[in-house]
């Protein structure tokens, strides 16, 4: 698919970071904006900046976890400019990092309302109406954490991986339906955004773990790549992707090598029955 001005596309998570990184480099090609942030403010602050320079954007609050949300930022970007073309799912929290065992029902309700029912109800809400125009494209924003693991960190590595197989089959699906529409899993590296700060859109609050560690992160597993990326880099390659309709886009250099250790452990170990 060719982005092209005059197009239209929804972006979660799009006040800040990666979405807004995208919304911006989206813009300067002429396509219209819809951004959907949790937080208001910033998400009013971030509309002003792109029609500033003179991108076409609205802005409307979206709690992702919820269905009827999504009803409404589709409805409200059809009424504003009638239809879409892009669609990127790409809101995400983390929570505190500690061993697995160690994480609270909380923990796990917050990570997956917003990591894989953000995706879910995306799907739900927008892929109909690309499929019935025969044409469009869907970006989920998974994680390395979705191709292989960051210890300690595994609530989050569970909602990546499930954003990785659900655009796997959402992608499949759609091929095999000759739709004409496309999707693609982002799986960024480490990239400077605000996801760890997260917790302060929590349901309830920060807990007391998670606001005295804010910033800190979870050490990346040994062999995954160290180098940051700019949110300006990952959205130059998510437009990539986009018209070059790949399924997988792994942003970071290093990520292939992530890829194959864990690919090479589950051939080795899989290649025949125990005995």
């Amino acid at each position: 698919m060719k982005i092209e001005a005059g197009q239209v596309a929804v972006i979660t998570g799009g006040a800040s970071g990666i979405g807004l990184g995208l919304a911006e480099r989206l813009a300067r090609a002429g396509v219209r904006l819809v951004l959907a942030d949790i937080e208001e403010g910033a998400l009013n602050a971030a509309v002003s900046r792109l029609s500033g320079t003179g991108a076409e954007a609205i802005g409307v609050v979206t709690d992702v976890s919820r269905s009827e949300d999504f009803e409404r930022l589709r409805d409200r970007a059809l009424a504003a400019f009638g239809r879409v073309d892009i669609v990127v799912n790409n809101a995400g929290v983390v929570s505190a990092y500690g061993p697995l065992w160690e994480a609270t029902l909380d923990d796990w309700r917050w990570v997956t309302n917003v990591n894989l029912w953000g995706v879910i109800n995306g799907i739900r809400a927008f892929v109909p109406l690309l499929v019935a125009q025969g044409s469009g494209h869907v970006v989920n924003t998974a994680s390395m954490a979705g191709l292989a693991v960051i210890p300690y960190n595994g609530v989050y590595n569970a909602t990546k991986h499930a954003v990785v197989s659900i655009t796997e089959t959402l992608r499949g699906e759609l091929d095999d339906c000759g739709t004409g529409v496309g999707a693609t899993v982002v799986c960024p590296g480490i990239v400077p955004t605000k996801i760890h700060e997260a917790a302060r859109n929590r349901p309830g609050g920060a807990t007391e773990h998670e606001a005295t560690n804010a910033k800190q992160m979870p050490k990346p597993a040994s062999n995954a790549p160290s180098a940051a990326l700019s949110v300006e880099n990952v959205a130059e390659q998510i437009v990539a992707a986009i018209e070059r309709n790949h399924l997988y886009l792994a942003t970071n250099p290093g990520s292939f090598t992530v890829v194959e250790h864990r690919i090479a452990r589950i051939l080795e170990e899989t290649a025949a029955p125990l005995r």
